[in-house]
């Protein structure tokens, strides 16, 4: 009897398609009428915080809204990580006044990898002998995410590289071969493109530690390297307000 009675209910609604105001639906039971309105009215959604402001959202449905609320959720996690690259990477630090004294630095060890950035997970350019030594050109970062601090330095052959302090101490320069790499002054390079990526490689898949605008000036020592996989030249690079990384020779100029 149950089932006679709900089959009667579906055969006396009726529905009629309305071309602008939505879709109308018009139920019968009983003797009773109810008329249901569904219209595509905009949906305010005012609750989505991003980059500590809140951010207002007009939309034309409630599965539009929760689309826009995921971007901008998504946007917020990408710059919630970007961030976080940013303060674990590697930056710039001042010296002491032993370290200002320093002219050339040779291994505590048989042998010590001279690496491309300041990180102990940066690819090694050269090998570093017990006998060899370094120029120290002055140049000190610290890595947060291990609690190293590395010096820059030029070896006998003109490369420029990176050592952990935890494997170099002072030396008298008396074993050095190469010729002294004079650091009296620095180059600057200049942005040429609205915004640019610093990143912790010299890879355009390093990770980005800042983003530098146009018009901005960056410090740069000498360091370069050249990437076969896509012909770009990568050059070591400072901020003015000290953040490292290495920069792309596209979008810089002399």
């Amino acid at each position: 009897m149950k089932g006679q009675k709900v089959f009667a209910i579906l055969l006396g609604a009726s529905i009629v398609l309305s071309g602008c105001g939505g879709i109308e639906i018009t139920i019968k039971e009983e003797g009773k009428s109810q008329e249901l309105q569904e219209t595509t009215k905009p949906v305010i959604q005012s609750d989505v915080v991003q980059g500590g402001e809140q951010v207002e959202l007009t939309v034309n449905s409630k599965s539009e809204a929760q689309t826009e609320v995921n971007k901008v959720q998504e946007d917020t996690a990408q710059e919630i990580a970007v961030e976080k690259l940013k303060e674990e990477a590697s930056y710039a630090v001042s010296e002491t006044s032993a370290e200002q004294s320093i002219d050339y630095l040779k291994p505590t060890s048989s042998e010590i990898n001279l690496r491309v950035a300041p990180s102990i997970n940066a690819r090694s350019v050269g090998i570093l002998y017990q006998d060899d030594e370094a120029v120290y050109l002055h140049r000190k970062n610290f890595d947060p995410s291990d609690g190293r601090t590395w010096y820059q330095v030029s070896i006998s052959d003109g490369s420029i590289g990176w050592v952990s302090s935890k494997v170099v101490k002072q030396s008298d320069g008396r074993y050095y071969e190469g010729n002294a790499y004079s650091t009296s002054k620095a180059q600057f390079v200049t942005v040429s493109v609205a915004h640019a990526n610093m990143r912790d490689i010299p890879s355009i898949n390093g990770s980005a530690v800042a983003v530098v605008d146009k018009g901005d000036q960056l410090e740069h020592w000498g360091g370069s390297v050249y990437d076969p996989s896509d012909g770009r030249t990568w050059y070591e690079v400072w901020t003015s307000s000290g953040k490292y990384g290495w920069i792309s020779g596209k979008v810089i100029t002399w």
